[in-house]
């Protein structure tokens, strides 16, 4: 597990749950539960960006 080392998840763990979100959905016959799936990697995409920012010590201004 990938975590930074005040608790928080690291870009590269958010990553690694985006791409495994993506796999799961190229096996999903249903179109509903695909693009569901679809949708949770995109968010696991921001939280990935969010904490690359945070990683680099920047601001988060304009997000959430």
């Amino acid at each position: 597990m990938s975590n930074s080392t005040d608790g928080q998840r690291s870009a590269d763990y958010w990553e690694g749950r985006a791409d495994e979100a993506r796999m799961q959905a190229e096996n999903m016959r249903d179109t509903d539960a695909r693009n569901a799936m679809l949708g949770i990697a995109r968010m696991y995409d921001q939280l990935a960006e969010r904490a690359a920012t945070r990683e680099r010590g920047g601001s988060q201004s304009g997000m959430g």
